[in-house]
C-alpha cells in the first residue's frame, strides 16, 4: 500500500514537472490589416500589409485617412509589369503635410526589400524619403529593375491581380480603405 502510494505520488510529481517545464504557447501573432483599392471604372484589388516596417505601414495608413489616394491618377504603367498611382512628390515636395517616413528595418545594415511581382510598394525619392506613390507590381519583365522606380515593399496583392491589366495611365484610384 505505501509502495501504491510512493508511486502515485511519483506519478503526479513528474506530470506537474512535465508541465512546469513546456514552454508557453505563444500567442498568435496579430492579423495584419488589409487595404481595398477602389479604381474609377471598378477594378478592385486587396493587399495585405506585410507588418515588416510598422513606421511606413503606418504612415501609409495615415495617407489613407488623409485622403491622398482619393481621386489619385494612375500617373505611369508599364502594361502587364507595374502601375504607379498616388499623388506623386515632384522637386521633393509632398501632397502631405507633416515629415515623410524614411524607413525603419528591423536590420539597418541591410537594404529594405524591393518590390516583388505580387506585391505592393512606397516608390523611393532622391532624398531617401519613401511614399505616398504605390507601385503594385502584377507582372514580370527581363528588365522591369531598370524601369521601375526605386521602391520599398509594404504589403502582398490578395485579390484583384488581374485586374491590374485593365488599367491605363490617366485612370483614378478613387479611394482606398482600410480593414483591420
Amino acid at each position: 500500500m505505501l509502495n501504491t502510494l510512493k508511486f502515485g505520488l511519483l506519478a503526479v510529481a513528474l506530470v506537474l514537472s512535465s508541465c512546469a517545464g513546456a514552454p508557453a504557447a505563444k500567442p498568435k501573432p496579430k492579423p495584419q490589416p488589409t487595404a481595398s483599392l477602389i479604381f474609377q471604372n471598378g477594378e478592385t484589388v486587396t493587399i495585405q500589409l506585410a507588418g515588416r516596417d510598422p513606421a511606413l505601414e503606418k504612415a501609409f495608413q495615415k495617407w489613407v485617412k488623409q485622403g491622398v489616394y482619393t481621386q489619385a491618377p494612375v500617373y505611369r504603367q508599364l502594361p502587364g509589369i507595374f502601375v504607379l498611382t498616388g499623388k506623386p512628390r515632384l522637386a521633393g515636395n509632398g501632397f502631405i503635410s507633416g515629415p515623410t517616413p524614411t524607413p525603419n528595418p528591423e536590420k539597418p545594415n541591410k537594404a529594405p526589400p524591393e518590390t516583388k511581382t505580387g506585391q505592393v510598394g512606397l516608390v523611393k525619392h532622391a532624398d531617401g524619403t519613401y511614399g505616398p506613390e504605390l507601385i503594385l507590381m502584377y507582372g514580370k519583365a527581363i528588365v522591369s529593375c531598370c524601369e521601375a522606380p526605386a521602391n520599398i515593399a509594404i504589403g502582398t496583392i490578395t485579390k484583384g491581380r488581374n485586374n491590374l491589366h485593365r488599367l491605363h495611365r490617366g485612370d483614378n484610384l478613387e479611394h482606398i480603405q482600410i480593414n483591420p
